[in-house]
């Protein structure tokens, strides 16, 4: 009897999302197998015979796998689609590419390095927590941060949803900007939650100006320059691997 491979392995394998919005896919009921709707991710098809269909579009694994690394600027939303019409980062490539989907998050007000691909299983690896992979960020602040709240940032402090530290933390240089002071900060921490780095700083009264990731692990943005993107190296590739 054959075995075959999870339904949400397999959307992820044919680029149609990463393994966690494959499995939203199926639970929303928008997917069958020959024929059938599906709500399990967990079920398992033989690609070699079954039919996968999202929303009456048939599923082929056969796409060759890209990865891209793209300098997203502000304005635009890290996602494959906006129901509120806004631009997406996927307005920012060409047409003709394969179907690609957004590695992780940078919010819509935030500028810098973003991964897309159609490679499911290597998305997890870069944007799963536990891989505690580096983030690292610019960050221009209000006021010039103590030497005590730097070091707070460090030990960790509370935000809503639990505890939050930053691995790295220091002040690059600091400026006056009309009647007050700014500070720019370089930041690093290995985790991805939601508006983290300008959550952590609007709670020790620093709240960000202007926000860019320059780097993911040992990926950094080089000379791209903003709505820019390219094929990523081997190299580049490999090192989440």
């Amino acid at each position: 009897m054959v075995q075959g491979i999870r339904l949400d392995k397999f959307l992820a394998d044919a680029g149609e999302a990463s393994r966690r919005q494959a499995k939203e896919m199926i639970r929303r009921a928008v997917v069958k197998v020959d024929g059938r709707t599906v709500t399990e991710p967990g079920m398992r098809i033989d690609p070699r015979q079954s039919t996968v269909s999202i929303d009456g579009r048939r599923i082929s694994t056969e796409v060759k796998q890209v990865y891209i690394k793209m300098h997203k600027p502000t304005g635009y939303i890290t996602s494959t689609d906006d129901p509120e019409g806004r631009p997406t980062v996927m307005d920012l490539l060409p047409d003709d590419l394969p179907r690609v989907f957004p590695v992780g998050r940078l919010d819509y007000h935030s500028a810098g390095l973003l991964f897309l691909t159609n490679d499911g299983d290597w998305a997890q690896k870069v944007a799963h927590p536990a891989a505690r992979v580096c983030r690292v960020y610019e960050v221009w602040v209000q006021g010039e941060p103590e030497a005590c709240v730097l070091r707070d940032l460090r030990r960790g402090i509370r935000l809503a949803d639990g505890p939050a530290a930053f691995d790295r933390v220091q002040v690059l240089f600091w400026e006056n900007s009309g009647p007050e002071k700014r500070a720019k900060l370089r930041v690093v921490l290995r985790e991805g939650r939601n508006r983290e780095v300008r959550r952590m700083l609007a709670t020790v009264g620093h709240p960000v100006i202007d926000l860019k990731r320059t780097a993911l692990g040992e990926v950094d943005l080089a000379d791209l320059r903003p709505g820019h993107w390219r094929y990523m190296t081997k190299e580049e590739i490999r090192v989440f691997r």
